[in-house]
């Protein structure tokens, strides 16, 4: 479960849309700070080879599991804490988001079946509350 976390963080780290988008269910979901939703590997790779080259080029992502629950036998609700580093444009600085993930196992691997990002507000602590 933590490796398909990191495979997420490696491909953002690279730039590389293809190898994020890989780490989807084929029907995965996506839904940014914004609330824009993506649905699809296809869609989230296009987007974010866009992004990519544009507002996250050269960014950063550290990510941290807070916590990890079993749903049923093969599918897993995680919340992380994701540190974002943004060297230029409109968005650059260090950011701070809560994502919470539904994780499905495929054929032996976990794959990301929905995936949520929330923004943290300047000033507030970033702590998941048990």
């Amino acid at each position: 479960m933590g490796e398909v976390v990191q495979t997420i963080a490696r491909a953002w780290n690279r730039g590389d849309s293809t190898a994020f988008a890989s780490s989807f269910t084929e029907d995965g979901d996506l839904v940014n700070i914004y609330g824009m939703r993506l649905n699809g590997k296809a869609s989230i790779a296009g987007v974010y080879d866009m992004l990519f080259r544009g507002v996250f080029r050269r960014s950063h992502l550290s990510p941290e599991i807070c916590t990890a629950r079993r749903l049923c036998e093969n599918t897993m609700l995680v919340q992380l804490r994701v540190g974002v580093q943004i060297p230029l444009g409109a968005m650059a600085g260090e950011h701070d988001c809560i994502c919470s993930v539904v994780l499905q196992r495929q054929a032996k691997q976990w794959r990301v079946s929905s995936l949520h990002n929330t923004l943290v507000s300047d000033g507030v602590e970033r702590q998941l509350v048990a």
